[in-house]
């Protein structure tokens, strides 16, 4: 509560949440060889999010340290369900190699306080496994995926949340019609994998890891328009004991992304007389590029005390990461006129 404010509609209305969630998570996955040279794996996976905590009522608020607003806000029981389901065949083509396609779905079932409430993404992918000796394998995959809403509300927390008056006030300067919220917003993803594992001695396993993840926000007007990353990386394992095994792993990640965006000043000129909107002008767009690179690297240990009764594993993780974002078209924007 901002403390300089005096006025009886701040005070707490709950000594605490005395919230109430169940969850719900199943997982069923079915694995069968038709033949020597065909596997088919077939998983679905289920998870419920039900928050039946009350909603509260507030009669006033105060954002930060903005005036006192006495429109009536209610809080919101957010809850959704995800539903995951893919299938993937597996067939060899020759004694090295093994070919692989499948399909995978996942659908997301939101509250009507989120922007879109039904949420499909689904695409095929493919792999190709192969084993270049005994000791050493190579894996290549290819993944695309699209992601399509049933429909965007950029009102929808302000209807859940607000009054009449709150709502009204909301679809005239309270969100840009346009913008997409990148979780909930319509995209094409290609994703590149490869993965190279070599047994080099009894004692020594190593591996190494890399991908290519490109994402396009196709139907995003205003927010993330397109995001690039890519990752490598790559871990040792040794076994200097038979009761002893000691990881070593470093991962090093890089990420761009695009942000379009519009700055809507309020204005007082338009009828009727001292009613405030929001000024849509094109001259004020803005855009801005977010670069990030992260660092994992660490260590890990596991000491089996009791052969298949009783391990003890330890280690240490070590993150590092830097972001730095560029914006352009800010120097440009035009105000909108004072009220007189």
């Amino acid at each position: 509560i901002n403390e300089t404010i005096a006025s009886p509609g701040l005070t707490l209305l709950e000594e605490d949440l005395d919230g109430e969630v169940h969850t719900l998570l199943g997982n069923l996955v079915v694995s069968v060889d038709p033949t020597p040279d065909l596997d088919l794996d077939l998983r679905y996976r289920v998870y419920r999010y039900d928050n039946r905590s009350d909603e509260i009522l507030f009669p006033e608020h105060v954002g930060n340290d903005a005036p006192l607003e006495t429109g009536a806000r209610r809080s919101v029981a957010n809850d959704y369900s995800v539903h995951k389901a893919s299938i993937d065949a597996g067939y060899a083509l020759s004694s090295r190699l093994t070919g692989h396609l499948g399909y995978s779905w996942e659908f997301w079932d939101r509250s009507s306080d989120r922007q879109v409430q039904n949420l499909h993404e689904h695409g095929p992918r493919a792999k190709l496994d192969y084993r270049l000796s005994s000791s050493t394998s190579l894996a290549l995959g290819y993944a695309f995926l699209t992601r399509d809403g049933d429909g965007y509300d950029p009102f929808a927390y302000f209807d859940a949340t607000l009054d009449a008056d709150g709502r009204d006030a909301a679809r005239r300067f309270g969100e840009l019609p346009g913008l997409r919220k990148f979780d909930q917003a319509d995209r094409n993803r290609h994703r590149f994998d490869f993965l190279s594992r070599s047994r080099l001695a009894e004692w020594l396993e190593f591996s190494l890891a890399g991908g290519l993840d490109v994402s396009d926000y196709r139907n995003s007007s205003f927010g993330i328009t397109e995001e690039r990353a890519w990752n490598i990386g790559g871990e040792a394992y040794l076994r200097p004991m038979s009761r002893v095994g000691i990881g070593l792993f470093y991962d090093f990640e890089a990420s761009r992304s695009e942000l379009d965006s519009r700055w809507r000043p309020r204005s007082f000129f338009v009828p009727p007389p001292g009613e405030i909107v929001a000024i849509d002008d094109p001259s004020n767009d803005w855009s801005s590029r977010t670069r990030a690179y992260f660092h994992t690297l660490g260590w890990q240990c596991d000491v089996t005390l009791i052969p298949e009764r009783l391990e003890l594993w330890f280690g240490y993780d070590f993150h590092y990461g830097r972001e730095r974002t560029t914006a352009s078209g800010i120097e440009g924007l035009v105000p909108a006129a004072p009220p007189t």
